[in-house]
């Protein structure tokens, strides 16, 4: 049986947190997951390390992502600000966002590959761009 000597944190295969403490028992798909040999009071398994666990479900290496998304318009053809928060509220989803309405504004605003969803909304409202959904 595997023990940590730390606290640990594993996402499972649908992208929830789960936190295991040297007192809990590791589940297999965990100890998989668990990929740093330093966590370990004592090693897992080698089933558990080559992944073959006795999981009645079917494992992915990873969590589901959704795609990014892309800007979409309403009926009248008007650019749909994304959320500030919660689902859709990405960097892609306001680097799409901000792309689209800096072209339909006429504008020239490069935004860089790594930007911050923070700086894409500062660089909008400074240019006088929508960033607040219309209620």
């Amino acid at each position: 049986m595997s023990k940590l000597n730390t606290h640990v944190t594993v996402h499972d295969e649908n992208g929830v947190a789960h936190t295991f403490t040297p007192d809990d028992t590791v589940p297999g798909w965990a100890e998989t997951a668990i990929t740093n040999p330093n966590v370990w009071a004592e090693k897992p398994s080698k089933a558990a390390s080559s992944g073959k666990t006795k999981s009645k479900g079917k494992e992915k290496s990873e969590p589901k992502q959704e795609p990014a998304q892309e800007p979409t318009g309403s009926e009248d053809g008007e650019l749909v600000v994304p959320p500030m928060v919660g689902a859709g509220s990405s960097a892609d989803a306001w680097k799409a966002y901000a792309v689209a309405a800096v072209a339909k504004a006429g504008q020239n605003i490069e935004f860089p590959e790594d930007a911050k969803r923070g700086d894409i909304i500062a660089a909008l409202d400074e240019a006088g761009i929508q960033t607040k959904a219309k209620e």
